[in-house]
């Protein structure tokens, strides 16, 4: 699965913006944290997770994967 520079823009705004956490320079921590996510929940594109956090009238749930380590959301 591959992230495109638009996706990781939109995930690092986001991010920045609902959270104040800056995570240009995380590259590598987003895809690795989120292609296991992506992959867990049946997700075939990054594309597809961002359109449903989107959607969400909260995406707090969606991006829970990027806050905790895989097994702490795990257990959310």
């Amino acid at each position: 699965m591959k992230l495109t520079e638009k996706e990781f823009n939109w995930i690092v705004s986001y991010m920045r913006n609902r959270y104040g956490i800056e995570l240009g320079h995380k590259r590598v921590l987003i895809e690795g944290r989120l292609e296991n996510h992506l992959l867990k929940n049946g997700y075939a594109s990054y594309g597809e997770f961002i359109k449903e956090i989107v959607d969400s009238p909260d995406g707090t749930q969606a991006m829970d994967c990027l806050l905790y380590t895989s097994d702490a959301a795990d257990e959310l």
